[in-house]
């Protein structure tokens, strides 16, 4: 990623402040006390969680710990895309944006916003909802722990009737389902619920028996624009 763009809402002498980043090499000219090093020390500042401090913010602004100070515009570059392109998204976005709260808080956007293409997951709810009213769901094994086939399908059911991502433990809950689905033991429901759970789940992605593009789970972002390594800090993209 390359930087592109900076707002500063508010920061020393800095307030509604805008500039375009362009080229490799940027020099920053004004005269002293214009706000030179404010800029850049607020840039750094961007690396990490630790708030503004109230001799930093500008006086009768009247702004608090959830507002923002600054946002970063990274325009994004090949590798960066590759790290989204599970996505099946009829856009495809040109910035990564990074917003410090002057709390500390960091939150990231991608823009033009993705948008997640859920035909695999309607498609895999539809065909287990289908199942699990059928005689032979309601067959399947039933426990204490609720940890049989049936129950599991019932809580695999309500998991992706949703929108929201799927997290690593449901993900494992999917695949093992599925796999189990499409046994021979399994009536033609069931066995019509696996394969569509299959082609919903990225664990069977490449595989034989996938058919279609596994639709995403969720992505973490892009790695952060200050090192070749995803920082634990660096904030999740919202998609």
């Amino acid at each position: 990623m390359r930087l592109g763009r900076i707002r500063v809402d508010g920061f020393r002498k800095l307030v509604d402040t805008e500039c375009t980043v362009v080229g490799r090499v940027t020099a920053l000219i004004g005269p002293n006390e214009a706000g030179k090093s404010s800029l850049l020390d607020l840039l750094v500042r961007t690396g990490d969680h630790d708030p503004i401090e109230f001799g930093a913010r500008p006086r009768g602004e009247g702004l608090g710990d959830e507002d923002i100070a600054v946002r970063l515009w990274f325009r994004l570059e090949s590798d960066d895309l590759a790290a989204i392109q599970q996505i099946n998204s009829p856009t495809q976005p040109v910035w990564y944006v990074l917003r410090k709260t002057y709390a500390g808080d960091l939150t990231s956007s991608l823009e033009p916003r993705l948008e997640r293409d859920n035909t695999g997951r309607r498609r895999a709810e539809r065909a287990v909802n289908t199942f699990a009213a059928t005689k032979g769901a309601k067959a399947l094994e039933r426990t204490e722990d609720a940890d049989g086939l049936g129950d599991r399908v019932d809580r695999l059911s309500h998991i992706i009737s949703g929108d929201e991502e799927i997290d690593p433990d449901n993900r494992k809950l999917v695949t093992s389902v599925a796999s189990e689905l499409v046994g021979d033991d399994i009536s033609a429901r069931g066995r019509q619920a696996g394969q569509a759970l299959q082609e919903w789940d990225p664990a069977w992605q490449g595989s034989t028996q996938t058919r279609r593009p596994a639709s995403s789970w969720g992505v973490a972002g892009p790695a952060s624009p200050y090192s070749t390594t995803r920082s634990a800090a660096w904030p999740r993209t919202t998609i």
